[in-house]
């Protein structure tokens, strides 16, 4: 452990570090110290680390061709790594010596959700995948490329509430806030009712970065940011028991990873496996006898969508609640569960 920092709107719920100035970092807590909040309300914070944080500066590219120093001048690296080991040692030293605090910019407002248990708590914080993206020259005041200015967004706990963010090193604006709930997940349906509740997630495409994916109960939902207020498309149903994750290929388009509590793992390759009637996901999910009219000349006329790439269980046993690829090599896919990653 470098340093330890006292969370003073409470326990850690969510937390995201901002890829673009790692000294940036947004929580979502509640039930602390803070006067503002109060039971079990939620405060969304967008917090500064103190600048002695990182005492290895940019140091790094020196770090990671330590070893061909050592193998051309022997001894000629030593030093250096003996430097970078005190500077770490004094960070741990200080990191166990005291609680540190970090800086409150600002506040990130939430509508209210509709559970008043919940107010105000968030399950996702989700980057601009440009952020990510070394080659983009892209700061926290640009404008990126859909030109929405939004750099980051967050997902309602129980609100299905998707917002989109402006974050700047001062500041945080909202863009835009899409209602993403469905009639399958609706609280109080059918199929609500039938699922335990999983908190929503969201994956931004990488190759197109109009477009993110949200987890909505059992199905998983696609909108475009430019037309955020009906879903461009949906798999539906993706995971039976309830989507609990989701993330995008980052080197290959149109390919999804989902996992749910079922324990699997699926592929799906979205030109494929994406229909665009939610009449046909209340068919899966509630049957036809629950269907209007209107309903089944709808899902009548509804080609039956693609199964998936692959599914596997990657050696779980019981739910897999996150899924997530190595942003370089498509090949390698971290899962965490219930029971182990």
């Amino acid at each position: 452990m470098d340093s330890q920092f006292d969370h003073s709107t409470g326990e850690v719920w969510c937390l995201s570090a901002c890829p673009l100035d790692k000294r940036l970092l947004v929580t979502c807590g509640g039930g602390g110290g803070n006067a503002s909040v109060l039971g079990n309300e939620s405060s969304t914070v967008l917090w500064r680390l103190p600048e002695d944080v990182f005492p290895v500066e940019e140091e790094d590219e020196e770090y990671k061709g330590m070893d061909s120093l050592d193998e051309a001048t022997p001894g000629g690296g030593r030093s250096r790594v003996d430097s970078l080991t005190a500077a770490l040692r004094g960070a741990i030293e200080r990191g166990h010596d005291s609680v540190r605090s970090m800086e409150e910019v600002c506040t990130l407002v939430h509508p209210d959700d509709r559970s008043t248990t919940l107010r105000g708590r968030i399950s996702d914080i989700v980057w601009n995948p440009e952020c990510w993206d070394s080659e983009s020259q892209v700061n926290l005041d640009s404008s990126f490329s859909h030109g929405s200015g939004c750099n980051m967004i967050t997902v309602g706990h129980t609100s299905n509430i998707v917002t989109t963010w402006s974050i700047g090193t001062s500041s945080a604006l909202p863009i835009q806030r899409i209602d993403v709930s469905t009639s399958t997940n609706a609280p109080g349906s059918n199929i609500q009712r039938r699922l335990i509740p999983t908190p929503p997630k969201a994956s931004w495409d990488p190759h197109n970065t109009y477009m993110i994916a949200l987890t909505s109960g059992p199905d998983v939902l696609l909108y475009d940011l430019r037309s955020s207020q009906k879903s461009t498309g949906m798999i539906s149903p993706c995971h039976s028991l309830g989507v609990t994750a989701l993330d995008y290929n980052p080197t290959k388009p149109h390919l999804l990873t989902t996992s749910g509590q079922e324990g699997f793992i699926k592929f799906w390759d979205l030109r494929m496996s994406v229909s665009s009637s939610p009449s046909s996901s209340r068919a899966n999910t509630l049957g036809m006898a629950s269907l209007t009219p209107t309903d089944i000349t709808s899902f009548q006329n509804y080609k039956k969508q693609s199964p998936p790439l692959k599914v596997v269980q990657g050696g779980h046993s019981h739910w897999v609640s996150v899924v997530q690829y190595n942003k370089s090599h498509d090949q390698l896919l971290l899962t965490g569960g219930t029971v182990g990653m």
